[in-house]
């Protein structure tokens, strides 16, 4: 029947076939596959009528041509330099939980980073502090030292500006920012939990830094902001620690005096109150993973594709389906367009932001339908996936209790069928994010569903990058034309999964 979703059975050989009754020649269906694998690697299928050959062996077995070598990258500046903070923390967890001394910190499950003696000193006649600011996209060990004025003080973080800077940030432009990011940080830690504090002041800090402009300035593009893992640790063993937990923000730039022009009004209505909730889930993250369970940063597509969602989640506060936030629906343009090439579990590209985002957000819905075993509710799965001892596809069916393959099977039938009207089941719709129309996100995005492949006649060989999914659209004339029945295969390295969807 119209929306029902049928999955694909196949065999341990990878393969599976199609029989279908009596048509009209009216019908139309969606044939989606997806590879299950948790590691991105490239995978070939093919389809066709009647049996396989000694060819389709062949095309299998060998890289598909249809697939560039690498993930597809992009010269987002905010991508390239987070990537670079997320392998540097990772490497920074395994290195020093171990090798930091048991003065500057305790190490063990349950216990948190201590630093004794915490850096400070100040400036500005004492109104404000020395920070130190990354200078390099490439070198995690250069950084600027400036002077940060405190601009506010709250039962939760200091917040600072950049002395040379205060002019382009006015209380008018600042305050609602700041009080917008504060409703919301108990909200934030109920659900992941709380940030460590190495430096035992019970609160963490907040820099409006021009330097974060200028990092991005380096590329020709802008970076919103970061934290690094490196501030908790003593600059004994690492010069450019603060010693405290920081988070870095960019400031709003109408002149381009420190890169790329920033209109005030964009940076107080999509960058600011976005980038704010989004570093402090790294934060968080950080704090569980890799001082209290010392396994080391989570995977960097997970961690940014949790970032992503509580952009959505401080978006509206109290309400269990929030809409997504601004700055979302942009980078789920650029996934849905070619979703067999975002392998979303292996970088962190736009695109890839794109997928992992929108696959957390399904997760979350679901959960607050309490379809989860392991969690029954949005905020039970976002603890679980914090504050459990795992790190990527492992962590994520530990926090829901469903296979990776059976999550993926459920979200590209999702990804096709959302809001579009063949069937209203909430287990094939997302509740948050529209995929079609205009988002309202100040960018001018439009999503238009996810782009579809017609499947028109018989043999097609194809190919996709695990966890990626191929999407095609079938007619019934072409089902006829090969007899009523479909063989289905994929390469036998491949966890093959899919669905077929009758969608008229």
């Amino acid at each position: 029947s119209t929306g029902e979703v049928t999955a694909l059975n196949f065999d341990p050989n990878g393969e599976a076939s199609l029989q279908f009754g009596e048509l009209s020649g009216a019908e139309e269906f969606a044939l989606i596959f997806f590879a299950a694998n948790s590691q991105p690697t490239q995978f070939g299928i093919e389809v066709k009528s009647g049996t396989f050959s000694e060819s389709s062996s062949r095309f299998l077995a060998a890289p598909s041509p249809l697939l560039s070598d690498s993930d597809p990258q992009d010269d987002d500046p905010t991508t390239l330099f987070h990537s670079i903070l997320r392998e540097e923390e990772g490497l920074i967890g395994q290195a020093l939980q171990a090798s930091v001394s048991e003065k500057a910190m305790a190490t063990g499950t349950g216990k948190l980073a201590t630093i004794s003696q915490p850096w400070e000193e100040r400036c500005a006649g004492g109104a404000g502090i020395l920070v130190k600011v990354l200078s390099s996209m490439n070198n995690t060990d250069q950084y600027d030292l400036v002077c940060a004025r405190r601009v506010q003080a709250t039962a939760h973080a200091d917040y600072y500006v950049e002395e040379s800077a205060l002019d382009l940030l006015p209380d008018s432009l600042l305050n609602p920012v700041i009080e917008g990011f504060e409703s919301k940080i108990n909200r934030q830690r109920e659900i992941l939990g709380h940030e460590s504090d190495v430096n035992s002041d019970g609160r963490f800090a907040v820099c409006f830094c021009s330097g974060v402009n200028r990092l991005g300035a380096q590329v020709g593009g802008y970076i919103t902001g970061f934290f690094f893992g490196a501030d908790l640790f003593p600059q004994s063993s690492l010069p450019a620690s603060n010693e405290k937990e920081l988070l870095f923000i960019s400031i709003p730039d109408p002149a381009g005096r420190y890169g790329i022009p920033v209109a005030s009004d964009f940076w107080a209505s999509n960058i600011a109150p976005s980038v704010l909730p989004h570093e402090y889930q790294h934060m968080i993250n950080y704090r569980y993973k890799v001082l209290d369970h010392n396994i080391g940063a989570e995977e960097g597509w997970a961690n940014e594709g949790l970032s992503h969602l509580l952009e959505d989640l401080h978006a509206f506060d109290g309400n269990p389906l929030p809409q997504a936030g601004k700055e979302n629906p942009s980078r789920v343009s650029l996934f849905l367009e070619a979703p067999d090439q975002a392998s979303f579990i292996s970088g962190t590209t736009l695109a890839q932001r794109g997928g992992a985002y929108l696959f957390f957000r399904y997760l979350y819905e679901q959960a607050n339908l309490n379809r989860f075993p392991e969690a029954q509710s949005g905020t039970a799965l976002l603890t679980n996936l914090l504050q459990s001892p795992y790190k990527g596809v492992k962590n994520i069916e530990a926090a829901t209790g469903w296979s990776f393959r059976n999550l993926l099977l459920d979200f590209y039938a999702t990804v096709q069928l959302s809001q579009t009207g063949i069937t209203e089941n909430p287990r094939y719709n997302f509740h948050g994010i529209d995929l079609f129309g205009d988002q309202n996100d100040n960018r001018g995005t439009i999503l238009a569903g996810v782009r579809s492949k017609a499947l028109v006649g018989f043999p097609i060989q194809d190919g996709l990058r695990s966890p990626g999914g191929l999407f095609f659209n079938l007619q019934a004339g072409a089902i006829q034309g090969a007899g009523s029945k479909l063989q289905l295969l994929a390469d036998p390295n491949m966890i093959p999964g899919g669905a077929v969807i009758r969608i008229h």
